[in-house]
């Protein structure tokens, strides 16, 4: 996936790679992007605004937790991601559009369970830094292709 230095590995040896990785364990982690490579030059630049960037996200992120603590303080948890299967049925709001694609989605990709409400704690967060009181089909859409990869296919 690197744009300046392609990969000369044969098919095989990335298939042999990538199944080094259980789907189970894959199942664990909840974002799974791809990074690409940044130029000096960009680090460079990032270094001269990153102050500001940095204290805009960290008082964002200060709202979206005091959003999910009052949420789940009955429930005794802090964020989305303590929540078990249960408390994410009884906690997170679909509309019906999401309802339909999220079923769609996970049938088509194999989901497990434990993939499936780990898509869910991450779509409802993605819906609280939104400031919506509701999961959408978007924010699902966006919290699916943090998981999909490669290994779903």
């Amino acid at each position: 996936g690197d744009l300046e230095k392609p990969c000369t590995c044969a098919a095989y040896e990335v298939l042999r790679y990538q199944k080094k990785v259980s789907g189970p364990l894959l199942d664990r982690i909840d974002l799974q992007i791809t990074v690409p490579r940044v130029t000096i030059g960009e680090l460079q630049k990032a270094e001269s605004t990153g102050a500001r960037t940095s204290h805009t996200l960290r008082e964002k992120i200060k709202v979206v937790r005091g959003i999910q603590r009052a949420r789940l303080s009955k429930k005794h948890k802090f964020t989305n991601a303590e929540m078990n299967s249960k408390e994410c049925d009884e906690v997170i709001t679909l509309d019906d559009e999401a309802k339909k694609f999220v079923k769609s989605a996970a049938e088509k990709s194999f989901l497990s369970a434990r993939g499936y409400y780990r898509t869910l704690k991450v779509a409802q967060t993605i819906a609280d830094l939104e400031g919506s009181p509701h999961v959408s089909q978007g924010h699902l859409a966006e919290a699916f292709s943090y998981r999909l990869r490669e290994h779903y296919a």
